[in-house]
């Protein structure tokens, strides 16, 4: 990702299902520190996980 001929990156896993439009993504990761977003395991508790950097 540090080689990306970019200015924005967005990872996204090989199995990972995008389903809409991904381009708030994009304005999201204005920042250097970048972001992170992670789904929890399914389960009863399973919510969406924000890490900032």
């Amino acid at each position: 990702m540090l080689k990306s001929p970019y200015q924005r990156t967005i990872w996204l896993d090989v199995d990972c299902q995008v389903r809409g439009s991904i381009d708030d993504l994009f304005t999201k990761c204005v920042n250097e520190a970048g972001i992170a977003i992670a789904i929890a395991p399914e389960d009863e508790d399973s919510q969406l996980i924000n890490i900032y950097q």
